[in-house]
């Protein structure tokens, strides 16, 4: 076994993958930051001053400054040990974006000025009250589609003081999902009229009844004089020119493309449908979701995008 591979499984140890937890002793490390070993050299400097001359005045200074020194440590350690965390929220994004992942903080005591340092050496600080939540926020860079686990996120602190800096490890046990980016291929040669055919169907402007709203779709649907009599939030069924309502993007209609353009054109295509609001079913191997529409569907789908093959 490697150094490396020694190292990780000492820290999968000291800090197990969980969605929630607390800060424990074992888990929290402290050292002195540059000012306090300035602080310290500085005590250590008006001991010897009073030490040589005989000044009891230098001397209890000196002493002043090593116990508010010790005392800054305890307190550094204690504003970072007990802190209660859990993932609020995971925000998936495209391949080569950044996914937003938000964490919760909350206990029984207050802590001031805690830092969440993000992968890239952002720091986001937040301070907590007794028994208050507080919401901290980092983003994850994804580079490639797929199912990812966010790295050890670092959680700091150097209050009281500055005198000395208190950090401990996240190891958040949570998914994110990179789908693919949404880039234009052409179908194969025998799927091509049906292709052609779906990117080519959109909403005409004939009217085929009222339903209530539904999150996502396009303004153009809404029918505004019911929302300014009465507030409620309803739209326009527009009918479609189309042979079908239902239209499927199957993994299969990119058979003479790579699994990552056959994916990444199946995610331009679903992109499609949701801008001209029509139903259809995504096809992957075995796996079929839908015909549906909507953002929760497209969610679904794009999940799934992500997924695949992993």
């Amino acid at each position: 076994m490697t150094l490396r591979a020694q190292l990780n499984a000492q820290l999968n140890n000291r800090f197990p993958a969980v969605q929630e937890g607390r800060v424990a002793f074992r888990q929290v490390f402290i050292l002195p930051t540059r000012f306090g070993l300035f602080w310290l050299f500085a005590a250590f400097v008006v001991w010897l001053t009073g030490t040589n001359f005989g000044n009891g005045v230098l001397l209890l200074v000196s002493y002043l400054l090593v116990s508010l020194w010790v005392s800054a440590m305890f307190s550094t350690f204690y504003n970072l040990y007990g802190l209660r965390y859990r993932v609020a929220h995971a925000q998936h994004c495209e391949a080569g974006a950044d996914a937003a992942l938000t964490l919760s903080f909350v206990d029984q005591r207050a802590h001031y000025d805690v830092a969440l340092l993000s992968p890239a050496g952002r720091a986001v600080a937040t301070s907590l009250q007794p028994n208050q939540p507080a919401t901290a926020r980092v983003d994850v860079h994804l580079p490639t589609r797929g199912v990812h686990k966010p790295p050890r996120l670092i959680l700091q602190t150097i209050q009281p003081f500055g005198l000395f800096r208190a950090w401990s490890r996240l190891n958040l046990d949570i998914e994110l999902l990179a789908w693919p980016r949404a880039v234009f291929f052409a179908a194969q040669q025998g799927h091509s009229a049906e292709s052609q055919q779906t990117e080519g169907s959109v909403l005409s402007d004939d009217i085929d009844g009222v339903r209530a709203w539904q999150q996502g779709l396009p303004l153009r649907a809404m029918r505004w004089d019911r929302y300014l009599v009465s507030g409620q939030l309803t739209q326009l069924d527009f009918a479609r020119h189309s042979s079908s309502d239902d239209h499927t993007i199957s993994l299969g209609d990119y058979a003479h493309l790579d699994l990552e353009s056959a994916l990444s054109a199946m995610a331009e295509r679903v992109v499609k449908m949701d801008q001209a609001c029509l139903a259809y079913a995504l096809v992957l191997g075995q796996q079929t979701i839908g015909p549906a529409l909507g953002p929760e569907h497209s969610l679904r789908c794009r999940e799934a995008l992500a997924r695949y093959g992993s």
